[in-house]
């Protein structure tokens, strides 16, 4: 019998639905490579996890920084590890200095505060072959009531030193101040606008200028800070900022060179110098100038530069004392066949002075300061 209900006869269905054989392979496939990608994220993740590691406690280890209302831009208190040239495993304090924790000054302590860039600072060596400790531990050991403060920090210039005299002379009290001075500190570093501090040319004197917009020295460190602040966290990464400094050195050989700096007879250096001078030792109590030399030592006969010959005789000009140490960085390596500058990881007699050129002039300065201390008392 037909059936009336239905206009039309509907097709007998299979007893059991059938799976298209070409979308099964195509979800087998990607499941196959979720996983791939799974397994490769979480071997990524682990093996970053053991670099960091590594390199936190073998090549490099940040407190991180924070911005000062005076200071500027220093170091967090913590643990630092500096490996890229030399090696050191230091603390710094809650004034990013490489120091414990300064305490009030003692009755009939002479203070001695030590100011300058990273070779002051002197990450490169471990904390008690600085010169700045070698001169405390000799005081040390000859039961003199000397303190040594620590107060290096990389990249900083005149500008830095003469802007903070004020806060260092309130909070530290020094008796007498070293102020290390190189070359480049009346040209390119000393004078550069994007730095922190800096000096600017103000009609016919000078200033010592904040850069109330600095973010940071290191070009990876603006690059979070400026375009992707949120993610600044990242920077604790030491694998990452070791990443960005091998780069950032990469690119930094590939570069165009820059302008040489001027030269003595283009007028540059005595006016700035001099004025530097002048100003320092009014700012400072029993100012000591310690120039560091970039010395040649396969060429230890080169003239110096010409801002290291304009320094000396304007200081000595203004009686101001300097300790210069040319000729015994000179004299040591012709005498003992070793440089004053380089590492075992480094390229010997350049870069950063060593464990040699930190006691040279340690060596150079405890007198000095012994006869300041026997002065004021």
């Amino acid at each position: 019998m037909r059936n009336f209900t239905s206009g039309r006869s509907s097709a007998p269905r299979p007893l059991l639905e059938t799976t298209n054989p070409i979308q099964e392979d195509r979800y087998s496939s990607q499941r196959a490579i979720l996983y791939v990608l799974l397994k490769s994220t979480i071997a990524i993740v682990l093996s970053l996890f053991a670099w960091e590691i590594i390199v936190r406690n073998t090549i490099e280890q940040s407190p991180g920084t924070t911005k000062h209302p005076i200071l500027g831009r220093i170091y967090n208190p913590g643990d630092r590890i500096e490996s890229g040239e030399g090696f050191s495993r230091t603390r710094m304090n809650s004034l990013g200095m490489r120091n414990d924790e300064i305490l009030p000054k003692a009755q009939g302590e002479f203070r001695v505060l030590s100011i300058g860039d990273s070779f002051t600072s002197a990450e490169q060596v471990e904390d008690a072959k600085t010169y700045s400790a070698r001169i405390g531990s000799t005081f040390k050991q000859q039961n003199s009531p000397v303190t040594v403060i620590n107060g290096g920090r990389t990249g900083a210039t005149p500008a830095y030193y003469l802007h903070l005299a004020d806060f260092y002379k309130t909070q530290l009290q020094p008796d007498a101040v070293i102020v290390q001075i190189n070359d480049s500190d009346f040209t390119e570093e000393g004078l550069d606008p994007t730095k922190e501090f800096y000096i600017r040319a103000q009609g016919n004197t000078f200033q010592a200028i904040h850069n109330q917009d600095f973010a940071s020295d290191d070009r990876l460190s603006q690059l979070f800070q400026q375009k992707f602040p949120q993610l600044s966290f990242m920077l604790q990464i030491s694998t990452l900022r070791v990443g960005g400094k091998n780069l950032q050195a990469m690119l930094k050989k590939q570069a165009k060179p820059t302008e040489a700096a001027p030269t003595k007879s283009q007028g540059n250096y005595d006016r700035l110098i001099e004025w530097t001078v002048v100003n320092l030792k009014a700012k400072y109590p029993n100012l000591v100038i310690l120039h560091i030399p970039y010395v040649t030592f396969n060429n230890p006969n080169e003239p110096p530069n010409p801002a290291e010959a304009a320094l000396i005789e304007i200081a000595e000009k203004h009686k101001v004392p300097i300790v210069a140490m040319r000729r015994d960085f000179v004299n040591y390596h012709q005498t003992f066949h070793q440089p004053t500058s380089g590492f075992n990881n480094s390229i010997p007699g350049t870069g950063h002075i060593n464990e040699i050129g930190h006691e040279l002039i340690a060596q150079r300065l405890v007198p000095l300061l012994e006869a300041m201390r026997k002065k004021t008392n």
